[in-house]
């Protein structure tokens, strides 16, 4: 699923920014996981995303 830019109702969801070598490439800038009773730490894989802006 992905953010639409005036809507949060989906979730789970994941925002990408797919601008990146002539659109060929996409960048994950927001997660979306509340209110799901997600329990547990923060996967240091997300340290990765470099381009993540909100989670």
């Amino acid at each position: 699923m992905v953010f639409q830019e005036d809507s949060y109702k989906y979730n789970p969801a994941i925002k990408c920014n797919c601008s990146f070598n002539n659109q060929s490439t996409c960048h994950i800038t927001q997660l979306k996981v509340t209110g799901l009773n997600v329990r547990g730490a923060i996967p240091q894989e997300l340290a990765t995303l470099t381009n993540l802006k909100i989670l």
